[in-house]
């Protein structure tokens, strides 16, 4: 059973379908996506990364192990979730990165987040672990930017652990399927069905963390067939 295909590209299909975004790259865990969306966008030390107090800790191990700095900034008391104006207070010039929660499966305000990383030249990495199905204002959560969903066992589709990223960066999206896969300009479908050469040239140092297509065989990890779409 090959590791990245066809399989996988069926499931990031129907991510970019669901969403209306460009592009998509499945992952072995959110865990890893968040780790990969950060080191790709060059997170490191010296840098701060915005984030609420209510998330999990695998967002904040990932600043941690790239050597920036989580500022953890407080949530609203009704929806749990970051505000703007939170955010806002916490933006410093060594600010790299907001990573918004939607959390429990409801949207964050995201045209007002959105408009902050765009005054402040900042990205947002939209943590959407529990939102696969969640919709902001009629277009569901992921539609631009770059968002992070989990198929964790306890999320509303699984493969038993897996991940996806969707994005509207081509580069981005690029990387993303490099660093998942050891740092490799092609996966191991290209190397062994579609003759590309060179077989194994490394472009950067990578991980281990795509999703084995084994995984997506689970009629659990499906969009259409668990209602979400």
């Amino acid at each position: 059973m090959d590791n990245n295909r066809p399989k996988n590209h069926e499931l990031e299909a129907e991510f970019c379908r669901l969403t209306g975004n460009q592009y998509a790259v499945a992952v072995s865990s959110a865990t890893a996506g968040m780790h990969i969306v950060l080191m790709a966008l060059g997170l490191g030390k010296g840098d701060d990364v915005i984030t609420p107090s209510m998330t999990w800790v695998s967002t904040l191990n990932m600043i941690v192990l790239l050597g920036a700095k989580p500022v953890m900034i407080d949530v609203d008391r009704d929806t749990l979730m970051v505000t703007p104006e939170h955010i806002e207070a916490a933006i410093t010039p060594r600010t790299k990165a907001i990573i918004p929660v939607h959390y429990a499966g409801a949207p964050a305000d995201l045209d007002a987040i959105y408009a902050l990383g765009e005054r402040y030249g900042i990205p947002v990495i939209e943590d959407a672990a529990h939102a696969t199905g969640t919709r902001y204002k009629g277009r569901h959560i992921g539609a631009r930017g770059t968002a992070i969903f989990s198929f964790h066992a306890i999320k509303n589709i699984t493969c038993a652990e897996g991940g996806i990223v969707v994005t509207d960066n081509p580069q981005l999206a690029d990387k993303l399927r490099s660093l998942k896969f050891h740092g490799l300009g092609v996966d191991a479908w290209d190397r062994q069905s579609g003759g590309r050469a060179p077989q194994a040239e490394v472009l950067a140092p990578g991980y281990k963390y795509n999703l084995p297509d084994l995984q997506r065989r689970y009629r659990a990890c499906s969009v259409t067939e668990t209602g979400c779409a």
